[in-house]
């Protein structure tokens, strides 16, 4: 009796975040935060949209192997092919049909019925696939930060406070990171077998102890871990220098206003961290939001300019992911367990 009310919100899910985007989508651009005209130049520009298709594609390829190389250093080796179109099925997952089932979900079924006996070591590569994620955000952003902040500085506007705050705590979560990477790296293999009891006391105590158990699978080979933080890196590069492609079709050459490449790779970095919380599928309306406004905040010289870039950004990671559907037949019998797992 209660897989079904489950099975019913899953299910709802994903067309109430379709909904979702499109309202907040039509907002902005009865506002005119979003011009459908820089969409329109952007697309009569075939050569840049598909130099655009190419970087993001390198972009996701470097992310697939991310994942391989995490899985290797739990000890499970498949090959990068298998990475690769369990990629794919994922990207067409969270795009075309969130909350039915995940991705992450599929590929945690299928690495399991392979390795049986390592579902938890599957689990935390996972885990730590989008935690490195964020962690290459994170690193990049304060690099972007710390070369643009004379630039940052010297912009006029009432934003400037919140930018220099965003910028220091980005800053100081990256400087953490790496040295939490490498303080793990000097003692993984002397940590206990799991957290202290006071954890639990803690808020989120849930995510402590899948952060520390992911971390304990790794306690043998650390440079799995710096290898992920690399990949990571050169994943959000990608994404960086396609959003700079998107603006030099439609704005043509830079600086647009105040944008220096730092500048511009900070607001980028900012913009992907918002979009990427799981609130519309690839982040629809609340990327357009969020570009648009930390564009504005940095000096973009105009008010559709964040908006246009991810717009255009989206329109092609769709095209790329709508390719997961060839996966679909390949790996039905792992779709249909997912499917039948609890909430």
């Amino acid at each position: 009796m209660s897989k079904k009310p489950q099975s019913f919100a899953k299910k709802l899910l994903g067309p109430l975040k379709w909904i979702f985007a499109v309202a907040l989508l039509t907002v902005l651009i009865r506002s005119g935060k979003l011009s459908i005209e820089d969409l329109r130049i952007f697309l009569s520009q075939p050569l840049g949209a598909l130099s655009c298709l190419l970087v993001l594609a390198s972009m996701m390829m470097v992310a697939f192997l991310r994942w391989r190389v995490l899985l290797d250093g739990v000890g499970i080796t498949v090959p990068y092919s298998t990475t690769f179109s369990l990629g794919m099925l994922g990207q067409f997952f969270s795009s075309v049909i969130p909350g039915t089932v995940g991705g992450d979900l599929v590929k945690a079924v299928y690495i399991t019925r392979r390795f049986p006996g390592k579902k938890m070591k599957v689990v935390s590569t996972i885990f730590l696939d989008r935690l490195m994620g964020l962690a290459g955000m994170i690193v990049l952003g304060a690099i972007g930060f710390l070369l643009g902040r004379p630039a940052l500085n010297s912009i006029p506007s009432e934003y400037s406070p919140i930018i220099s705050v965003l910028g220091n705590t980005i800053v100081l979560a990256a400087l953490s990171l790496l040295g939490g990477m490498a303080a793990y790296s000097l003692f993984a293999k002397k940590l206990p077998g799991r957290m202290p009891a006071w954890v639990d006391r803690l808020p989120a105590a849930g995510l402590w102890h899948s952060i520390y158990d992911a971390g304990l699978a790794y306690r043998t080979r650390p440079g799995s871990l710096w290898k992920a933080l690399g990949l990571s890196l050169l994943m959000h590069t990608c994404n960086i220098g396609t959003l700079f492609i998107v603006a030099k079709i439609i704005f043509g050459a830079g600086p647009w206003g105040n944008l220096t490449v730092p500048v511009f790779a900070v607001a980028c970095v900012l913009g992907l961290i918002v979009m990427a919380v799981p609130i519309a599928p690839m982040g629809l309306g609340v990327g357009q939001l969020a570009f648009g406004t930390i564009f504005a905040a940095v000096g973009a010289p105009s008010a559709s300019f964040g908006a246009a870039l991810v717009t255009a950004f989206q329109l092609v990671g769709l095209t790329l992911n709508l390719c997961g559907a060839f996966f679909f037949a390949t790996y039905r019998h792992e779709i249909h367990e997912a499917e039948e797992a609890p909430a």
